[in-house]
Order: C-alpha cells, then sequence, then structure tokens
C-alpha cells in the first residue's frame, strides 16, 4: 500500500480541475452538466474493458508500494478515478473555448459544404482507418509495439465513428474550439506522466513498448495514449454539440429545445444534412457577424445565453442593427425617411397574421424593396414571439435622429432624452424580455411580467445612457449632439460647441449627469432581475453589467478618451469576464424613510399652537400634565416620613440614635455565590421569556400601535376644507422622497426666472374633470369625499412613458371596520377605482368597468397613515370576436398592489376591466 498515485492527483489532477470548474462554473448549464455527464460516462465504461485487460496480461503494472490497493477488474482505484479526472477536465475547456461560439452558424448541408472540409473529412477518415490497420499489425507481431497498437485499434476505432459522423461539424469550428482542447491537456498530462514514470509511481512492461521516449522519462505509447483520448473527448463533445445546434437551431422541426433533453436531441442526431435548412443558418451567421462587430459587450454577454435564445436575440439584434444601418447610411434625409416608412410597412404586413399567410407577403415586400444583405434579418426576426409596438416605437426614435439632418437638436430637455432613449433602447430591452419569457420556463403571474417589462424599459434607459455618454465624440463626427440643450445652456454651452469641442470641461460635467442618470435608472431596476426566469437571469445579469461597466469606467477616468483614439471608454477584457456583485441600489434602499408617526410624535413635543392644524388631538389632551408623586410601598412611606421628622438632626446624631435603639438581630446565613445568583436569574429569565413569547407571539404580530391620525380639527368649518386638504398633502408627500421627487418644484430663483425642476410624472387630484353634478352621484367623488373618508390626502401620479399609475391616499377615521383597521370593503374600493382609472386612461372610450376582481388582503391598513397604491397594465386582452372585431381596446387586464407607509405590501389586486358594448357611456376624462 502507497500513497505515490493518489499523491499524484492531489498535487496536478484536482487542482486543475477545480481550477477549471472555478471559471465555468459561472457559465455552466444544466445541459453543460448533462454534457460533462455523458462524457465522462462513455469514457469511464469504453475505458475499463481495455485497461484491465492490459493490466491483466501484464503489458501495464503498478508497484505495490505506489497504489492504495482497492482494485475494480484489477484496475486500481487511482487509475479508475484518472480515467473521470482526465475527461472532466479536457471537458471543461472544450466547454469553456466554445462558450462564445454559437454553434449553430457551423452547420453546413451537402450543397453548401466547402470543399476543404470534405477533404479534409476524407483525408482524417483515412488517417484513422491507416491508424487501425496499422496498430491490428502491431498486436499481430506481437513484441515490441503491442502496447501502442492496443491503443491504436482501441482509440482510432471509436474515433473514426465519430469522425464519419461529425468531421463536417468539426472541421467548421474555429481550431481554439477544437485544437486548443486537445493540445492543452495533453501536454500538461505528458509532464505529469513523464514525473510519475520517472518515480515508478506506473511503469511499462519491457519487451511490448517500442523504448522510444519522447522526452525525459515520457514513453512514446504514453504521449500517443494522452493525445488520442483527448482528441476522443473533444470529438465526442463534438458530436453532442453538433445535435444541440440543430436542435436549436430549426424549432419548426423540432419542438423541444435542446435543454429540455427530450427525444428532440436523438432525433437531431439522425437528421440528414441535406434537410438543413440553409437559408436559416445562412442568416444566422449573417446575425453572429454583426453582433461581433457593433458590440462587443453584447457578444461576449450573448455566450452565456440558452441555445434557442441566444439564437433568436441575436436576429433580434440583427433585425434592430439592420434598421439603424439603413437609416444612418442613408445618402439623404429623405432616403432615411424612406428606409423607415419600407420597415414600418413590413412590419404591418409581418404582424397582420405573423403565424399564416402574411409571412410570405412580408417576405415578397422584402425582396422587394429591400437589398440582398438585409434579406435574412428581414425574414429571420422572430416575429411570433414578439408584439410589433416595441418595434414599431424603436421606428419612431429612427425618426427622431432625422431631426438631426435638419440643422436642428431634437434632444432639448432631459424629458426629450428620456423619450429618445425609451424608443430605441427601451423597446429593445422589452423585446429581449418577451423572449425569455417565451423561451424559459417560469411560473411567473401577468402582474409579475408586466413588472418585468416595466423594469427592463427602465434598465433599457440606463444602457442608453451609457452609450450616449461614451459616444459624445464619435457622435460629434456624423453631426449628432444627444446631450439635452438646457443642460448645455447651463453650462455655457450649445449643441454647436460639442460639435466643435467635444471633450470640453462643460461637456464632462453633461456627462456626469447623464451617467449620473443613468445609475439612478440602473439602481432602481437592478434588484427586479432576481425575478428573471433562471436560465436567462445570469445572462441578462453579465449582458447589463459588462455595459454598466463602461459607466462606471467613464466615472473613474472623467473626461479622457479611450486609447484607441474612436472617442470610446474600453473594458479590460478580464473585467468583462468578471462583472462587480450586484448591489441593490434600489429606490427604496436610497430613501430614508420617515413616516408620518415619526413627524407626529415631533410635533406632539411642541407647544399646541405649533401643531398642523388637522391634528383630531383634542385640546384637554394637549394641555400640560403636573408631574404625579411616585408611588411607594407603606414601609418605605412611613420610613421617609420619619426621616423628614429627623431632618432636623445632624447624620452622626441618627446614627448614634439608630445604634442605640437596635435590637439584637439573629445570624445572616452565609451569602450565595454571585456564580449561582446569575444562573438562577438566568434561569427564570430565560422561563419568563419563552412562557411571555409562547403567550403573546400571535397577538405581537397582528397589534398595530396607535399614533395620532391625520386630520383636520373636530371643529373645522366646511368652507376651510380646501385649506387643510391641501396642507396635509403637502406634509404627507414631503414625508415620502420618492412622491415628492414627482411633483416639481422651484429649485432656483434668479430675479424674474424660476427653474423648476423636471418630473416625468404628471399628477392631479382625483375627479377633475367630473361636473358638481356629477361628483354628488359618485361614491367616491360624493359621499366619501370628506376628511373623515378619502378627503383630505388623495392625489394622482402618472409617469409620462410607461404609464404606471399611483395614487397617494390618507383614509379617515370613518373607513375603519374593526377600530384603527380600514373596513376590507373600503380598500377595494380604492384599489378597483384606481385600476378602473387606468383602464379608462388607455381606452379610447376614456371609460371601463370591473368585469373581474381578486383581491390578496396581505397587511392591516390603518387610518391616518400615507398608503400608495400602484397600479400597470399586464397586457390586453388579445381575443376576436365572432366577426372579427379586435377588443384590445375595450378589455384590459390590470394589476396593482397597496405599499404601506414603510413599503409593505398591504393589499394586491388583479381586475379585468372592460368598456361596455351596446351602453351609452360617457368619457371620464383625463384627469379622472
Amino acid at each position: 500500500m502507497g500513497y505515490d498515485y493518489a499523491l499524484v492527483h492531489i498535487k496536478y489532477t484536482i487542482p486543475l480541475a477545480g481550477l477549471l470548474t472555478f471559471f465555468s462554473y459561472p457559465l455552466f448549464t444544466r445541459l453543460d452538466v448533462v454534457k460533462t455527464l455523458f462524457i465522462v460516462t462513455i469514457a469511464f465504461v469504453a475505458t475499463i474493458p481495455w485497461d484491465s485487460y492490459l493490466i491483466r496480461t501484464g503489458i501495464w503494472t503498478y508497484p505495490p508500494n505506489a497504489i492504495l490497493g482497492p482494485t475494480l477488474f484489477s484496475i486500481p482505484l487511482e487509475e479508475l478515478f484518472f480515467f473521470i479526472i482526465q475527461t472532466y477536465i479536457t471537458a471543461q475547456l472544450y466547454i469553456i473555448l466554445n462558450k462564445p461560439v454559437l454553434h449553430a452558424q457551423y452547420l453546413n448541408s451537402p450543397a453548401t459544404l466547402p470543399k476543404w472540409i470534405k477533404s479534409g473529412k476524407t483525408v482524417g477518415q483515412g488517417v484513422l482507418a491507416g491508424s487501425i490497420a496499422l496498430g491490428a499489425w502491431l498486436i499481430a507481431k506481437e513484441g515490441e509495439g503491442t502496447y501502442l497498437g492496443l491503443i491504436l485499434v482501441w482509440a482510432c476505432s471509436f474515433a473514426l465513428f465519430i469522425w464519419t459522423i461529425t468531421a463536417q461539424f468539426l472541421l467548421a469550428l474555429p481550431l481554439a474550439c477544437t485544437v486548443l482542447p486537445v493540445i492543452l491537456p495533453t501536454v500538461y498530462l505528458w509532464v505529469v506522466d513523464e514525473m510519475a514514470l520517472g518515480r515508478g509511481t506506473w511503469a511499462i512492461e519491457s519487451g511490448t513498448k517500442l523504448e522510444f521516449k519522447l522526452f525525459g522519462s515520457l514513453e512514446i505509447e504514453e504521449a500517443v495514449f494522452f493525445l488520442v483520448t483527448n482528441i476522443l473527448v473533444v470529438t465526442g463533445i463534438g458530436a453532442f454539440d453538433k445535435a444541440v445546434a440543430v436542435c436549436d437551431a430549426f424549432p419548426d422541426i423540432f419542438d423541444k429545445p435542446a435543454d429540455a433533453l427530450s427525444m428532440s436531441l436523438l432525433r437531431a442526431r439522425v437528421l440528414p444534412s441535406s434537410k438543413y435548412n440553409m437559408q436559416r443558418i445562412l442568416g444566422i451567421r449573417q446575425a453572429v457577424s454583426r453582433l461581433a462587430k457593433k458590440s462587443r459587450s453584447f457578444h461576449l454577454a450573448s455566450s452565456v445565453f440558452p441555445g434557442r435564445l441566444r439564437i433568436d436575440l441575436t436576429l433580434l439584434y440583427s433585425y434592430c442593427r439592420l434598421a439603424d444601418d439603413l437609416v444612418d447610411e442613408a445618402a439623404t434625409p429623405q432616403e432615411a425617411a424612406v428606409w423607415i416608412s419600407k420597415l414600418d410597412r413590413h412590419l404591418a404586413l409581418l404582424y397582420k397574421d405573423p403565424d399564416s399567410s402574411s409571412a410570405p407577403l412580408a417576405s415578397q415586400y422584402a425582396a422587394e424593396n429591400f437589398p440582398a444583405s438585409a434579406l435574412s434579418a428581414l425574414d429571420l426576426l422572430p416575429a411570433n414571439l414578439i408584439p410589433r409596438e416595441p418595434l414599431a416605437e424603436l421606428l419612431k426614435g429612427f425618426e427622431m435622429d432625422l431631426q438631426f439632418s435638419t440643422n436642428s437638436f431634437p434632444i432639448a430637455t432631459p424629458e426629450d432624452l428620456e423619450l429618445y432613449a425609451a424608443r430605441v433602447a427601451s423597446t429593445v430591452g422589452q423585446s429581449c424580455l418577451e423572449l425569455v419569457f417565451c423561451h424559459c420556463k417560469h411560473s411567473l403571474p401577468p402582474y409579475m411580467q408586466a413588472y418585468l417589462r416595466n423594469t427592463a424599459r427602465q434598465m433599457g434607459l440606463a444602457l442608453q445612457f451609457v452609450n450616449i455618454a461614451r459616444d459624445i465624440a464619435v457622435d460629434a463626427k456624423i453631426g449628432r449632439v444627444y446631450l439635452p440643450t438646457s443642460w448645455l445652456k447651463d453650462e455655457g454651452l450649445s449643441p454647436e460647441d460639442v460639435l466643435r469641442d467635444p471633450r470640453s470641461e462643460g461637456v464632462a460635467n453633461v456627462r456626469r449627469k447623464i451617467l449620473a442618470k443613468a445609475f439612478e435608472h440602473y439602481g432602481e431596476a437592478r434588484e427586479s432581475m432576481k425575478w428573471i426566469p433562471s436560465e436567462a437571469r445570469g445572462p441578462m445579469v453579465v449582458a447589463v453589467e459588462s455595459y454598466m461597466e463602461i459607466g462606471r469606467v467613464l466615472v473613474r477616468n472623467g473626461n479622457a478618451a479611450a486609447a484607441d483614439g474612436t472617442g470610446r471608454a474600453t473594458v479590460p477584457k478580464s473585467r468583462r469576464r468578471t462583472p462587480p456583485p450586484s448591489t441593490n441600489h434600489t429606490q427604496t434602499a436610497k430613501m430614508i424613510s420617515r413616516t408620518p408617526a415619526r413627524r407626529l410624535l415631533r410635533d406632539l413635543t411642541r407647544s399646541p399652537r405649533t401643531l398642523r392644524p388637522f391634528t383630531t388631538t383634542r385640546p384637554s389632551l394637549l394641555k400640560p400634565i403636573p408631574p404625579q408623586p411616585p408611588q411607594q410601598p407603606p414601609q418605605n412611606a412611613a420610613a421617609s416620613a420619619a426621616l423628614q421628622n429627623l431632618s432636623h438632626l445632624s447624620p452622626s446624631q441618627i446614627t448614634a440614635l439608630l445604634s442605640a435603639n437596635t435590637t439584637p438581630t439573629p445570624p445572616t446565613p452565609p451569602p450565595q455565590s454571585r456564580r449561582s445568583i446569575l444562573l438562577r436569574r438566568a434561569l427564570w429569565a430565560l422561563f419568563f421569556f419563552l412562557a411571555g413569547y409562547k403567550l403573546t407571539a400571535d397577538q405581537i404580530a397582528s397589534i398595530r400601535f396607535a399614533t395620532p391620525f391625520l386630520y383636520p380639527p373636530a371643529d373645522y368649518e366646511p368652507e376651510d376644507i380646501p385649506i387643510y386638504r391641501q396642507q396635509a398633502t403637502y406634509e404627507a408627500l414631503a414625508s415620502d422622497p420618492g412622491l415628492d421627487a414627482m411633483v416639481p418644484a422651484a429649485v432656483s430663483v434668479s430675479g424674474s426666472q424660476i427653474t423648476v425642476r423636471p418630473t416625468d410624472w404628471d399628477h392631479w387630484e382625483p375627479y377633475a374633470d367630473f361636473s358638481d353634478a356629477h361628483r354628488k352621484t359618485h361614491l367616491c367623488a360624493g359621499a366619501l369625499n370628506n376628511p373623515n373618508a378619502l378627503g383630505l390626502v388623495h392625489m394622482v401620479f402618472r409617469h409620462r412613458l410607461t404609464g404606471e399609475l399611483i395614487l397617494a391616499v390618507v383614509f379617515g377615521q370613518g373607513t375603519s371596520g374593526w377600530p384603527s383597521v380600514v373596513h376590507g370593503g373600503m380598500l377595494s374600493t380604492i384599489m378597483d377605482e384606481a385600476m378602473g382609472r387606468l383602464a379608462a386612461l388607455n381606452f379610447s372610450a376614456n371609460t371601463a368597468v370591473t368585469a373581474k376582481l381578486a383581491m390578496d388582503f396581505k397587511e392591516p391598513v390603518t387610518p391616518g397613515f400615507l398608503y400608495k397604491v400602484r397600479v400597470h397594465a399586464v397586457l390586453p386582452e388579445l381575443q376576436k370576436g365572432p366577426d372579427g372585431e379586435d377588443k384590445t381596446d375595450r378589455k384590459m387586464w390590470i394589476c396593482g398592489r397597496m405599499e404601506g407607509p414603510d413599503g409593505e405590501i398591504a393589499l394586491e389586486a388583479k381586475g379585468l376591466f372592460v368598456v361596455p358594448k351596446g351602453v351609452d357611456v360617457k368619457p371620464l376624462g383625463k384627469r379622472f
């Protein structure tokens, strides 16, 4: 028994395997696990009979003092582990080197196969067949060369079979994907084997080897063994990858993707190459070429997406990049406008009915109106998985670019910048997420999908802002300035100044503003990425972080340009591979909670005159109460009285008096040790703590401590309600930094000019468009519109770009069911009203009624506190009536939630809202 062979693994093979695992783990997928297990199992099973024969016939021996002892079919445990670890090392290196490569682009049919690949396949078959023949001759000759003959016959037989069915695919791959995974581990194992043979860890018996050493103690047979076994591993995984590529490249043939691990993989393995749709493969090649040429960051990030999702994302990027190039490279603005019109017409034909006859019409239109190089991107756009709206909005962003050609600068304000970024980047982010929802398994409810769509659009804003900040100099060369003119004026600049000197200090200041805006959007949307389906979550994070790293480089380097002279900041490759750990820079994390309860407790410490005029605390409770004397036990009270009677005596006199009248006391017992006292106290404390916790845990969880409520005085006059409402609304919004930022406010005053802080939100009091007669008959605008119900703080906010709607509300005491708990019916009314408001604002009829409504009450709601109701549209219900009528403009699902003062979710709701058919309804107005 010895440890020499085990030490070889501990020193050389296991550390290398661990290092490769460390690098491959962040990119490892379930398909990679299956691939590794597949090749390791095949190698282990195929090698055992051969190696067992070598040991039993005495060709291969192990000194007893070099191995632990346990064997399987005469093979030592360490040798069995070597089969596994060598295969694992080579497989991991192959997977790492092949991650950046989209294998589907290297598929070929007999008609498109290059001649050199045909010749290479034939030469390889000849070499392998000749090696088998040479090995058979060496075995038949016996004596020297027997071991080499056994290696060649065993290994080359497998290799010939794999080469015959996979050579066309393997030869098409880049050499870094096939040759390096063979050469690197082979050379490493040569060195390890040379050291092991030199120490006598294992040995080849004389008479069966050629006695030729490659270098040092390394026999030529061992060198050939490591070379051919690594070739077997690489070609075996290559055969697996070819089946994966075929399965993912042709979704019209295989209904399930490769990562579903279904029978589609076997069917793909045996599908004749003559049946490949080479138009699709050529389109994928062009799309990959565009991605690699135009965006290094996204090309790197795309390598970690699963197969079909990666292909569709690449095709989507190819379409967007093609559309951008057609517009940007047009000779005149009129030509660019024509291209936008043609792209819009193509979308109209494609989305008329993407699953049926309109697709050929769109292809025919594309062939007649677009150059040949653009046809693949247009025809392969995954229109059946992406809604039309984001792509149509992208074309509107291109229309904004055309305004630069008229010697004008369309980005006048930060709002214009956000609108432009929303059209050219948020649309792409939403489209990518739609593909994720289609290709990845998930159980996200509709409202969560809608939430992720909104945050994807917000993340698109962040990435576009980084892109604009990076390309200021590049854009200036083509006469474009995407910096808001109002921000340039603050620095004493104009767009023409940026064209002349894009690297001035003033431009750098504006760049910092844009980057700050980018990281603000990034921080608000980053945490939501944890809800993305797991297969795409990691790749999405890599894509976002690799691009935001450009922004971080810009922040650190200031106005310095990249060394390549393009005016663009670049990220070192090492930092692209390892994006910084995500931090939860969410909007909530950046806010300092200041609830109304804290503000009211602060006010109660002041005099009654300084209290807010809408407090309902009775005046009698605000008067100072004289302190009461502390309660004392009778013995202590008597002692205090006696001491007061003796107050005229001196301390020495009192001591003498007490000592003269004392009676003998019994002997005191010996004092207990401090340790026992502390232990007893600790046990009693633990007992009472557990008992109290057991008895009150459930009750404590449901208690909400009462605090003064936000109310006008009890004797308020009706005509003073607007004053109280205005001040209450101001105080409530000021207590919430998020809501306060949504309201325009003066930030500076210079003479008669007032600078107002911009905001992306519109806000109004509900029912502002209602007439007095309508208010009297409306529940919320009439009966509940008083300080005791909903009439104190009630404000609507709506985002101009995303359409998200937020309702800020403070419930009055009159809405309670249980004391200090708002009635569930009142909560349902508010949620229904807010969700219906969003539906009415989205429908062209400007009205809506509730068809379905579901509530999920999570936390009690307390009157007098500020609550926020957030609602957003999920999607219009896509269906058509029997007469072909499109119902998307009169049916819509809405989701919402109510958030408490500290951000806790008190209520979630979902409802279907419709425009009634055949009923005379009146529009509710734009400020409903």
